[in-house]
Protein backbone atom coordinates (compact mmCIF):
# COMPACT_ATOMS: atom_id res chain seq x y z
CA UNK A 1 0.00 0.00 0.00
CA UNK A 2 1.32 3.22 -1.28
CA UNK A 3 2.19 5.71 1.78
CA UNK A 4 -0.25 8.61 1.73
CA UNK A 5 1.69 11.95 2.08
CA UNK A 6 0.50 15.66 2.60
CA UNK A 7 2.29 17.85 0.16
CA UNK A 8 2.54 21.63 1.08
CA UNK A 9 4.00 23.85 -1.67
CA UNK A 10 3.76 27.84 -1.44
CA UNK A 11 4.42 29.00 -5.11
CA UNK A 12 4.24 32.70 -6.27
CA UNK A 13 2.58 33.44 -9.18
CA UNK A 14 4.38 35.83 -11.82
CA UNK A 15 2.03 36.88 -13.48
CA UNK A 16 3.02 40.20 -13.00
CA UNK A 17 3.95 42.81 -10.70
CA UNK A 18 0.42 44.01 -10.04
CA UNK A 19 -0.68 40.83 -9.97
CA UNK A 20 1.59 38.88 -8.17
CA UNK A 21 -0.40 36.59 -5.44
CA UNK A 22 0.88 33.91 -3.01
CA UNK A 23 -0.84 30.51 -3.23
CA UNK A 24 -0.48 27.79 -1.29
CA UNK A 25 -1.33 24.50 -2.21
CA UNK A 26 -1.92 21.58 0.02
CA UNK A 27 -2.95 17.97 -0.88
CA UNK A 28 -3.88 14.53 0.54
CA UNK A 29 -3.93 15.76 4.73
CA UNK A 30 -5.72 12.70 5.42
CA UNK A 31 -6.83 13.67 8.66
CA UNK A 32 -7.69 10.40 10.68
CA UNK A 33 -4.24 8.94 9.88
CA UNK A 34 -1.33 9.15 12.72
CA UNK A 35 0.15 12.95 12.82
CA UNK A 36 -1.21 14.24 10.03
CA UNK A 37 -3.23 16.64 12.56
CA UNK A 38 0.20 18.15 13.31
CA UNK A 39 1.23 18.23 9.15
CA UNK A 40 -1.87 19.97 8.40
CA UNK A 41 -1.15 22.22 11.19
CA UNK A 42 3.13 22.88 9.94
CA UNK A 43 1.33 22.96 6.55
CA UNK A 44 -0.96 26.08 7.70
CA UNK A 45 1.79 27.51 9.92
CA UNK A 46 4.18 27.74 6.68
CA UNK A 47 1.51 29.24 4.49
CA UNK A 48 0.93 32.15 7.30
CA UNK A 49 4.68 32.58 7.33
CA UNK A 50 4.83 32.73 3.79
CA UNK A 51 2.07 35.42 3.87
CA UNK A 52 -0.38 33.16 1.10
CA UNK A 53 -3.06 35.33 -0.39
CA UNK A 54 -5.44 32.06 -0.72
CA UNK A 55 -4.97 28.31 -0.28
CA UNK A 56 -5.91 25.82 -3.25
CA UNK A 57 -7.19 22.48 -1.19
CA UNK A 58 -6.23 19.96 -4.12
CA UNK A 59 -8.67 16.84 -1.62
CA UNK A 60 -8.58 13.81 0.37
CA UNK A 61 -9.06 16.12 3.22
CA UNK A 62 -10.17 13.33 5.79
CA UNK A 63 -10.10 9.57 6.28
CA UNK A 64 -13.72 7.94 5.65
CA UNK A 65 -15.68 10.81 5.59
CA UNK A 66 -15.94 11.12 9.25
CA UNK A 67 -17.42 14.58 10.45
CA UNK A 68 -15.20 14.77 13.66
CA UNK A 69 -12.28 14.80 11.33
CA UNK A 70 -13.59 17.69 9.42
CA UNK A 71 -14.08 19.94 12.45
CA UNK A 72 -10.59 18.94 13.23
CA UNK A 73 -9.27 20.55 10.12
CA UNK A 74 -11.88 23.76 10.77
CA UNK A 75 -10.55 24.14 13.86
CA UNK A 76 -6.67 23.92 12.98
CA UNK A 77 -7.41 26.45 10.20
CA UNK A 78 -8.79 29.03 12.75
CA UNK A 79 -6.26 27.99 15.74
CA UNK A 80 -3.44 29.02 13.11
CA UNK A 81 -5.77 32.04 11.58
CA UNK A 82 -7.52 33.37 14.65
CA UNK A 83 -8.64 36.17 12.69
CA UNK A 84 -9.68 34.87 9.46
CA UNK A 85 -8.06 32.35 6.88
CA UNK A 86 -7.07 33.46 3.52
CA UNK A 87 -9.67 32.50 0.21
CA UNK A 88 -9.33 28.77 0.15
CA UNK A 89 -10.17 26.73 -2.88
CA UNK A 90 -11.08 22.91 -2.99
CA UNK A 91 -10.47 20.77 -6.02
CA UNK A 92 -12.01 17.65 -6.14
CA UNK A 93 -11.66 14.80 -8.48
Amino acid sequence: MLRKVMVAVVLASLASAALAERIGFVSDTHLGWKKTAGRLEQCYRLFKAQKVDRIVNLGDICEYHNPDWYRQYVEIREKVYPDGVPPEIYVFA
